[in-house]
């Protein structure tokens, strides 16, 4: 049934693929407008054209760059601003700058953040409108599509925001509209991120019904991990509990796993996953980095680990060329295999943290002391010995460097979000300036965007 429906929808779907692909948002100001008209009276025909503009939607994500685990994505972009890798492509000055955080406006792996989220916000919003406006759609679906876009696009200003700060607020497909918009502040585009996360809770399914009990397409608990995570970023201590909690006390559906099982498809711990939409090629290569991309985890980082700390022995691989390099593996399986490990995005191992991080700051010393004692022991190590705020929150950031690494920039979120870049940061990079801790704006969306040509983040050449 799941293949006939993509060939069902491969013809029709293919005008809106062809459309949204030939745009980007940094040169959205010199195209004709999109043909909203076509999206609607042709994709949003019946379920499964609707369902595969979602499946496109997710594969935008998983190939696109932002959202894979590429050289030009997040997880390894993010990973090379912060103390995690260390590049030795000295010849390819886009990853010198991001190693340096020296990063030119005019970087072309920049553009990949930028441009990417801004694709996938598209997508979501033609879903959005196509099935606010289908009469052919079942009501369950329209449902669950609906709100698969309103997460998918929270998903995306996330990241937007916490790299680039203030940022154009994009909710519709229609081009004058677009081509208008300045940045929008930071805590307007953060109350509309909560927003959409609410309604779309209320639209999702609280089981994985929908993709097959793969956890590939988002459910409700989805919602509550990325609200969990605003909750804490915006200093809502007591929401960012609760609904952490929501997923942690769910154990039937949720459970921390044994380190070398996290990563699998069937993971129990995993709470959202991006999984290849059509193929039977492994996707291993996602997140762990090949030696020939020359980079390596930093040996400060590799010395960090605690003696008999399993996250070290089964997530890291050490090669010796002469002089020891260290890769990532939480996602490496052999490419001949079929598919046994999807990109997990969000999982449980990161609610017990914000967890812990919530209740600190909320005077509950022995509950965060608790949550923290779950992700250690699981790596095998003893209980905290950490007690007062200060030293249980230096303990939840050192869980956090070892247990989330390379995992979609958290490492450089985290220290951001905590004042802590400058501390940290700037003494491994040389000409460190606190300004750094936002990316600069594309120059292609400064010069295409008449309302932005005045925008650029304070420190970098406009």
């Amino acid at each position: 049934m799941k293949n006939q429906r993509k060939l069902y929808g491969i013809g029709v779907f293919a005008n809106l693929i062809f459309l949204i692909n030939s745009m980007s948002c940094r040169d959205f100001i010199e195209i004709p407008p999109p043909r909203t008209d076509l999206i609607r009276s042709t994709v949003f025909e019946g379920d499964a054209t609707a369902l595969s503009a979602a499946d496109d939607m997710y594969g935008q994500m998983l190939i696109g760059g932002f959202g894979g685990g590429f050289t030009y994505s997040y997880t390894f972009l993010g990973a090379l601003s912060a103390d995690e890798l260390i590049n030795f492509i000295s010849w390819d000055l886009d990853f010198v700058q991001f190693n340096e955080c020296a990063i030119s406006p005019r970087n072309s792996n920049l553009a990949y953040l930028w441009d990417e989220p801004y694709k996938i916000i598209y997508r979501a919003n033609a879903l959005f409108e196509g099935l606010s406006n289908a009469q052919n759609i079942s009501q369950a679906l329209s449902q669950q599509l609906i709100g698969e876009a309103l997460f998918v696009r929270s998903f995306c200003y996330f990241y937007l925001v916490n790299l680039f700060g203030d940022v154009p607020l994009v909710l519709t497909t229609d081009y004058e509209t677009n081509a208008a918009l300045a940045r929008a502040p930071t805590e307007v585009v953060y109350g509309q991120i909560i927003r959409d996360l609410l309604a779309a809770r209320d639209l999702l399914s609280s089981n994985y019904a929908s993709s097959l009990s793969e956890r590939v397409r988002p459910n409700s608990g989805t919602v509550c991990a990325l609200l969990a995570r605003c909750y804490l970023y915006t200093g809502e201590w007591q929401k960012a509990e609760q609904e952490s909690s929501l997923l942690i006390e769910n154990s039937t559906l949720y459970s921390l796993e044994a380190v070398g099982n996290v990563f699998f498809k069937q993971s129990k711990e995993a709470i959202w996953q991006i999984g290849k939409i059509t193929g039977n090629a492994n996707e291993g290569f996602l997140f762990d980095f090949p030696i020939s991309f020359n980079c390596s985890l930093t040996s400060e980082f590799v010395a960090s680990f605690e003696p008999g700390d399993e996250r070290k022995s089964i997530w890291i691989r050490v090669e010796n060329f002469g002089d020891d390099y260290f890769y990532p593996i939480k996602y490496y399986t052999p490419s001949t295999t079929p598919i046994i490990k999807h990109s997990i995005v969000l999982r449980l191992a990161e609610q017990y943290l914000i967890r812990a991080e919530a209740r600190a700051r909320s005077g509950d010393a022995n509950g965060a002391k608790d949550d923290i004692n779950a992700i250690r022991n699981r790596a095998g190590l003893e209980n905290t010995a950490a007690s007062d705020l200060p030293s249980l929150l230096l303990a939840i950031e050192e869980e956090r460097r070892h247990e989330l690494f390379t995992e979609w920039g958290d490492r450089w979120l985290d220290l951001k979000r905590n004042n802590r870049l400058d501390a940290v940061v700037g003494p491994l990079k040389p000409g460190w300036q606190p300004y750094k801790q936002l990316y600069p704006i594309p120059e292609s969306q400064i010069l295409n965007a008449p309302a932005m040509h005045d925008a650029q983040n304070p420190g970098y050449e406009q």
